[in-house]
């Protein structure tokens, strides 16, 4: 046996085996920036939810500011909840091109009604952030 390969060998798996993760990872999709902003709804994190939107969708309000976005979050998470909270998401469609992509998600809520949203993502400093929001 050849010592010098089974170290070789072992980086080369692992190198590979944390590319399929890292890549594989939900956390770094457009589709899971999406679970994730429902999800900081449901438990009414306003700011982690500041967070994940792009810096012109946070300009895009400059009459209200981000401290009045982050408010409408807070009320809109409380709209959820007194609605049985969020059922499921059912992402329906996501379109990768570059630095930009689509997501189309069906939100259920617990008291059986639902959205249906499709979102513009762009990539800003690594990290897919929600540049536009459509309600259908």
């Amino acid at each position: 046996m050849n010592t010098r390969r089974i170290p070789r060998v072992f980086l080369i798996s692992l190198l590979v085996l944390g590319t399929t993760c890292s890549s594989a990872s939900p956390s770094h999709s457009p589709s899971q920036t999406v679970r994730t902003y429902w999800s900081n709804f449901e438990k009414g994190d306003a700011e982690a939810n500041l967070n994940l939107c792009s810096k012109r969708f946070l300009s895009a309000y400059p009459e209200v500011g981000v401290s009045q976005v982050k408010e409408g979050f807070k009320t809109f998470s409380k709209y959820i909840n007194d609605r049985g909270g969020i059922r499921s998401i059912e992402i329906q469609k996501e379109d990768i091109l570059r630095d930009t992509a689509e997501v189309t998600a069906m939100v259920k809520r617990g008291d059986q009604g639902y959205w249906e949203i499709s979102y513009k993502l762009v990539k800003e400093d690594g990290a897919w952030k929600i540049d536009e929001t459509r309600m259908h």
